[in-house]
């Protein structure tokens, strides 16, 4: 079967075999628990990677090479939707294309730790 391609400790799989992948899966060939055996990844990033395909194509599978930025509101909104209970951290992450369920659990954190929100070199203000 497919061997895991090392590309880089972000995504030790290639493109073309996330791509095949998530075809697979939503042509029903093949299921995410299956390739997550076979590929040797956690079990969630198959569906991951299912969730971003379906949400931005082709380029929801690419490695971005910079940062997504997301607006305040966006980042407050997934905030209390976990912290209220209305949605789980992968709920919110899906509902609001965030990248990565780890990119909205960082926000949680510096959100309930009570850091202030300060300017980014650009003056942006940012949860920090």
């Amino acid at each position: 079967m497919m061997g895991v391609f090392m590309m880089s400790k972000r995504s030790p799989i290639s493109l073309e075999v996330k791509l095949r992948v998530v075809k697979r899966c939503l042509q029903n060939e093949t299921n995410p628990g299956y390739e997550v055996k076979q590929l040797g990844v956690d079990r969630l990033t198959v569906t991951d990677w299912i969730r971003k395909y379906k949400a931005d194509g082709y380029e929801g599978l690419k490695v971005s090479r910079k940062c997504k930025v997301y607006s305040k509101d966006l980042r407050l909104a997934a905030i209390m939707d976990v912290l209220s209970g209305n949605h789980s951290i992968r709920e919110a992450t899906k509902k609001y294309h965030i990248s990565d369920k780890s990119v909205l659990t960082g926000w949680i954190s510096k959100y309930t730790s009570g850091k202030e929100r300060k300017p980014t070199r650009k003056g942006k203000d940012y949860l920090s």
